[in-house]
């Protein structure tokens, strides 16, 4: 053919490399990038993390669990006690910290809350659900520090280092909780 040119030697003719093309697109698809890294993001390169990162991260992961157990012995150990009385119990408290400790007794509400502190105690210690410890215990921790910045300012060391523990918990679970931060709903 007069107008037409041929491929130099080194390269293929356009439809081996069509075809070519075409099997490897299909076998792209048959292996997607998602079995081999677990994501649905396309095959890029790996971004390489400095040294320092990755050491930063490693602490941060392993901080991370020992305060999520030592937040659910801490609220283990003072659930169970609610219930079962086994840590010797100072006298009350007088004045609006006495009343106010008196009603929540007498109506059972600190029993509610005594099982609520079980339960997540529990989540964390499994490691399960811990996105849902964090969200039952967040009140009950807001409660201790209300109680004793307004009423009795001198037990307030525990719940502030218990707050604590559960901020550097919710920090490594901030993904779960990422909804709830965006600006608009999307309907």
């Amino acid at each position: 053919m007069p107008g037409r040119r041929a491929a130099p030697p080194h390269l293929p003719c356009p439809l081996q490399t069509s075809l070519l093309y075409n099997q490897l697109l299909n076998a792209a698809e048959a292996f997607p990038s998602s079995a081999m890294f677990g994501t649905d993001a396309p095959l890029s390169p790996i971004p390489r993390r400095k040294p320092l990162t990755r050491l930063k991260e490693k602490f941060m992961k392993i901080a991370s669990i020992i305060a999520r157990y030592l937040l659910g012995l801490m609220f283990l150990v003072f659930g169970l006690n609610d219930f079962l009385r086994f840590i010797p119990v100072k006298e009350m408290p007088t004045g609006p910290a006495g009343q106010f400790e008196q009603i929540l007794n007498s109506t059972h509400y600190m029993d509610v809350v005594a099982s609520i502190m079980v339960l997540s105690a529990i989540l964390f210690i499994v490691n399960r659900y811990v996105p849902l410890a964090l969200t039952l215990l967040g009140p009950v921790l807001v409660n201790i520090l209300l109680f004793h910045i307004l009423l009795m300012p001198a037990g307030i060391q525990a719940g502030a280092f218990a707050t604590l523990l559960w901020a550097l918990v919710a920090w490594r679970n901030r993904s779960a909780f990422a909804g709830l931060f965006q600006q608009r709903a999307e309907p």
